[in-house]
């Protein structure tokens, strides 16, 4: 299926090479109070940048930050990160990116869990003027018999991306969900949506 976005659209999150909080956690560079790593970004099985990051964690909130290393345009940049947390209710540290993108002399300061590549600098959505692929959709797109093909589409997407549809004899919550989220669509809906999309 086609999509159709809003002319002029701010570029979308997608299409900017990021770092998330969630990446560094689940690769555990969060785990020791110094690491060092590399990340790569692939697009459509080609290398479309790398950088390297060293990060130290502190009791101190002022003392832990994230350093970036990496070429732009066959320039070298290096910059610093403050990296912030909060206690979480059951034990451990939540961390988030404090932006240091400075627009028209003013820090950010913003605490988020993504940064992004913008014109050569890592900086937050906001600062980056950044938009969700789903908000540059056309709202006419986003009802009716589009709806019911891109509903069915996600439900396929979501069960093909499932590792386990059972645990100890009962269904996943994950598989559930996409199997809740086919029930609302019949194949008869599916058709008919398919039909009339054709003949607009």
């Amino acid at each position: 299926m086609p999509r159709y976005f809003y002319p002029n659209a701010r570029d979308t999150t997608n299409l900017k090479n990021s770092l998330s909080i969630f990446w560094l956690r689940s690769h555990g560079y969060l785990k020791n109070k110094d690491s060092i790593g590399t990340i790569e970004w692939v697009r459509r099985g080609q290398s479309c940048g790398t950088i390297k990051f060293k990060i130290h964690t502190d009791d101190e909130p002022t003392e832990s930050c994230i350093r970036l290393i990496y070429n732009y345009k066959d320039t070298g940049i290096d910059l610093a990160f403050r990296l912030t947390s909060i206690p979480c209710p059951f034990g451990g540290r939540r961390w988030f990116i404090e932006c240091g993108n400075a627009p028209q002399g003013e820090y950010c300061g913003n605490r988020v869990c993504i940064i992004y590549l913008s014109e050569g600098k890592f900086m937050c959505r906001k600062c980056a003027n950044l938009s969700y692929e789903s908000c540059n959709e056309n709202k006419a797109y986003r009802y009716g018999d589009y709806q019911i093909i891109k509903k069915a589409n996600k439900s396929i997407e979501m069960q093909n991306k499932l590792k386990k549809r059972t645990y100890k004899n009962k269904l996943t919550k994950k598989y559930r969900k996409a199997l809740n989220l086919r029930r609302l669509i019949t194949d008869e809906d599916i058709n008919n949506a398919e039909i009339n999309l054709w003949n607009q």
